[in-house]
């Protein structure tokens, strides 16, 4: 890559002006001859600009792209010491054997430059992220793992996730409790302890020095755990008229939020008993006393 991560999309005006000076000296030295001599004051008026430039650009050019073009202007500046000492044809000569390369090193470092700029203003620098489960089923207390993976041109700094539940969104980060993973080394999420909160549509984002992009949505249906009831007595024999607790317990993640009894008389049908309109012949069944 030939620009660095953090400038790539802030090139100031000076940086711009640099650029196109590269091009304006690449097109120059382009159209001498290719034996043709060169006027000393112009080789100067060259060199002075295409230093600026690399000055200007030294923060958002990656350093080797510049070691190469840099090389060949310091030799082209020792050939302009020789014109100065006098000896202008030996300079002349060896800077029309020069000339050819230095022309084309400017030109790969100008459209090189001007490619990674187009990449970067139409997007494709961006993160792809892809999670390949569009729904995921889990019970009250499981571990969840959100799968996620990342692929990316320039370094990924920074991943987050984002819960949808009832329009309502809410942003994890890798250091809330009870949860894993939302890194950019490990960018899939781990719920430790899944509860009906967790439950909605995912989704991953990551940033790099290009921007910020968005996957594919997940949904996280949760389930409630296995419910344990116990009744007691199983079998009991009372006389008409007299009073009887059958006794239960319920135990079960996440807690029971309602309790039914169902009756079926010997030679009928099942039923719900209505406890609130049994006109006392009936009491208990909540959850506060589901006896």
């Amino acid at each position: 890559m030939i620009l660095k991560n953090c400038y790539a999309t802030s090139l100031n005006l000076q940086e711009l002006q640099s650029l196109d000076d590269i091009r304006k000296i690449r097109n120059d030295i382009a159209h001498i001859a290719r034996n043709g001599d060169i006027d000393e004051n112009e080789f100067g008026r060259m060199w002075s600009v295409l230093e600026n430039a690399a000055l200007n650009l030294a923060k958002a050019f990656d350093q080797e792209y510049f070691n190469d073009i840099k090389s060949k202007m310091r030799k082209q500046r020792d050939r302009r010491i020789l014109a100065a000492s006098g000896d202008y044809t030996e300079y002349s000569k060896k800077f029309s054997n020069l000339k050819d390369d230095i022309t084309e090193s400017l030109g790969k470092m100008h459209e090189r430059l001007l490619g990674e700029i187009d990449k970067f203003f139409e997007g494709t620098g961006l993160p792809a992220i892809q999670i390949h489960k569009s729904t995921i089923t889990a019970t009250y207390g499981d571990k969840v793992v959100i799968p996620c993976s990342i692929v990316s041109d320039f370094t990924v700094t920074h991943v987050n996730w984002k819960r949808t539940s009832n329009n309502v969104s809410a942003t994890i980060f890798n250091d809330d409790l009870g949860y894993q993973g939302s890194t950019p080394v490990t960018p899939s999420l781990t719920i430790d302890f899944v509860t009906l909160n967790d439950a909605g549509t995912y989704i991953c984002l990551a940033e790099n020095a290009v921007g910020e992009n968005l996957s594919n949505p997940v949904t996280l249906i949760v389930n409630g755990g296995y419910i344990d009831t116990d009744i007691s007595p199983s079998i009991a024999s009372i006389t008409q008229g007299k009073n009887i607790t059958i006794k239960c317990t319920v135990s079960g993640l996440p807690p029971v939020t309602s309790i039914i009894w169902q009756f079926t008389p010997n030679g009928g049908n099942e039923h719900m008993i209505n406890i609130e309109e049994s006109d006392g012949k009936y009491t208990g069944g909540s959850l506060q006393n589901p006896c």
